[in-house]
């Protein structure tokens, strides 16, 4: 439950505008003419699509991407940005969804990095940055040590360190990508507490998410791109979720839901058996199945899927493939056995960005293309057009860089190439983290597709909403142990979140079907 910010109304004072803002690339216009217009003291909430066109017009604001034309004006003076350092100078900050401080320096080295303040002879000086940083976590009430190194910090210790080095430069205008993608419930009714604080404080927080629930709980306007279009500002009380998703997408979404079939009656394919302290528990998935895997941020749900593959220990975790046992030393061999693995960081240990989209697309498949060493271009290319249209990728052209995709399309990129492998069994880490609603639709579809032509899914979600929705059976994984499974009809979130911290879960076992009762293992 996302938790409703408080604060006065937003200022008048148009703090940030935009005149009619293009960006255009070779063969595209990713932002076409965008008049913007932003309040002081507000949270203002950037939405669309992937392609839409919010990441290049958050790079603009923030001196990464030159306009091709148009004007941004700051306080009623027009900006030129023509670099991070000069959005800096003017109070305009961005805080990226991937962290980019250093782990072995200091909170406090990392708020100033860049910027460090020097004392008379010319050396940085470090009480100062450490006073200076202490002071800045104390007014916002971080909860930090600035001597502390951030190695030893969570997820969300880790943002607040990002957020507070945009805040070391007198930042008036602060970006927010995608904040809360990594973060616990708890963790992101803090971070809303903070930007609450900022808004209060007379900041202007821009702040881009595809989570509808959160932006409709702290933002106090919404925009809406599309196709490189404003298309609409709208005060969030004025907009319901439905027909803000219509405003993005330029129709009703929902018109092919996803379906799950009733219960699987197919064969056993994988058997996850564990030992733990003397206490055996076990993970089943049968062909055809969906299994939902759910657990708090850190619980250990994707060493656990590392393990399957090869990719991570075993941890006293012993795999039967067809009811053989089978050890799997490398996602080569996983390969092998059909498991292919989807990752939940596609920017870190999916894509290869310098190469083109067929080349992403079919490199766990090679051997499909060369079966004399060489590779066949032709049937390569083939098929890659083939399985991405299939999943409907938006591309100037699949011979450009990945790296050029939006966000949704990357992770179509990452399927189709998954789907080269024709899996047995699917491993799908966040499959929709920082995925727009239209694209999350499309990709839910898919899934229950593949379950129903017999491919076993198993599905790591940090959105109880989606496990829900998706999922045959839930098993609950915390402190890296698999603990009890449960039928997804007979779960909500309340009690799946309960199920998870390991709260009452004895007295929700009665719950689950006989036949997963001896599947359920302590935890």
């Amino acid at each position: 439950m996302v938790a409703e910010i408080d604060g006065s109304q937003p200022s008048s004072i148009a703090l940030l505008e935009t005149h009619r803002l293009t960006k255009v690339f070779p063969g595209v216009v990713a932002l076409d003419r965008v008049d913007l217009t932003a309040q002081a003291g507000s949270v203002h909430a950037l939405v669309g699509v992937n392609g839409a066109g919010k990441s290049t017009l958050m790079n603009i604001l923030a001196g990464v991407l030159p306009a091709t034309s148009g004007t941004i004006r700051r306080a009623g003076a027009e900006a030129a940005l023509a670099s991070p350092r000069s959005a800096g100078e003017r109070g305009i900050s961005i805080v990226y969804q991937e962290f980019s401080s250093i782990a072995e320096l200091s909170i406090a080295r990392n708020v100033y990095l860049g910027h460090e303040p020097v004392g008379r002879f010319g050396f940085i000086d470090r009480r100062r940055i450490r006073t200076a940083t202490q002071a800045l976590l104390d007014r916002y009430k971080f909860g930090l040590d600035a001597d502390a190194p951030v190695a030893g910090l969570s997820v969300a210790q880790r943002q607040l360190v990002e957020i507070a080095r945009a805040l070391s430069v007198a930042t008036r205008i602060l970006i927010l990508d995608e904040p809360t993608a990594v973060l616990s419930p708890a963790e992101q009714n803090n971070l809303f507490a903070i930007t609450a604080g900022l808004r209060k404080s007379g900041l202007l927080v821009l702040y881009v998410s595809h989570r509808l629930e959160e932006l409709f709980a702290i933002a106090d306007r919404i925009s809406v791109l599309r196709d490189g279009q404003l298309i609409e500002t709208v005060e969030t009380s004025d907009i319901t979720q439905s027909e803000l998703v219509r405003l993005m997408t330029g129709h009703d979404i929902g018109r092919e839901t996803a379906s799950l079939s009733a219960r699987p009656s197919g064969a056993q394919l994988v058997r996850v058996r564990q030992e733990r302290n003397g206490v055996s528990s076990e993970l089943v998935v049968r062909r055809g199945e969906i299994v939902g895997l759910a657990g708090l941020v850190g619980s250990g749900r994707s060493h656990l899927a590392r393990a399957l593959v090869g990719a991570g220990k075993n941890d006293n975790t012993d795999i039967e493939l067809d009811k053989r046992p089978v050890v799997i030393r490398s996602p080569r061999e996983a390969l092998g056995h059909g498991i292919v693995y989807l990752t939940e960081d596609r920017k870190a240990n999916g894509m290869f960005a310098p190469l083109s989209i067929i080349a992403n697309t079919t490199a766990a498949a090679l051997v499909r293309f060369s079966p004399w060493g060489i590779i066949a271009r032709s049937s390569e290319q083939s098929a890659a057009s083939t399985m991405l249209q299939r999943l409907r990728l938006v591309a100037r052209s699949i011979a450009a860089p990945v790296s050029e995709l939006s966000g949704g399309n990357q992770q179509k990129v990452l399927l189709a190439r998954a789907l080269l492998c024709t899996p047995k069994l699917l491993i799908c880490d966040e499959p929709t983290r920082g995925i727009d609603v239209a694209t999350k639709d499309e990709i839910y579809v898919l899934l229950t597709r593949l379950a129903a032509d017999g491919v076993a899914i198993l599905l790591i979600s940090s959105e109880f909403k989606e496990l829900l929705l998706l999922s045959h059976r839930i098993v609950a994984i915390r402190d890296g142990k698999i603990g009890a499974t449960f039928d997804a009809e007979d779960m909500d979130e309340h009690r799946l979140l309960l199920a998870v911290t390991g709260v009452a879960v004895g007295a929700l076992e009665p719950q689950m079907s006989a036949s997963d009762s001896s599947q359920a293992g302590s935890g």
